[in-house]
């Protein structure tokens, strides 16, 4: 398990409410988090519906899903942000 910063990672997912994010493929010229990232590694995330968002730390996991370790903030609850 280590720690990834990586550049140019973003997918699509139509996960609604607090669950693991099922990720659907990397939009048009980003890559995927499975590029990225071995199972178990951890990463910042930034996820928003266009309306809106969540920041945190993620586990990546196989199948395509990134677990919700940490919300760090969010338009809802504002956690961790002055």
């Amino acid at each position: 398990m280590a720690f990834i910063v990586a550049a140019r990672v973003a997918e699509t997912s139509t996960t609604v409410g607090t669950i693991t994010y099922v990720l659907l493929g990397a939009q048009t010229g980003y890559r995927t988090f499975d590029d990225a990232m071995a199972d178990t590694d951890t990463c910042h995330y930034c996820a928003t519906d266009g309306t809106d968002w969540e920041v945190g730390l993620g586990t990546w996991g196989t199948g395509g899903t990134l677990a919700r370790t940490s919300v760090l903030a969010s338009s809802n609850a504002a956690l961790g942000v002055a």
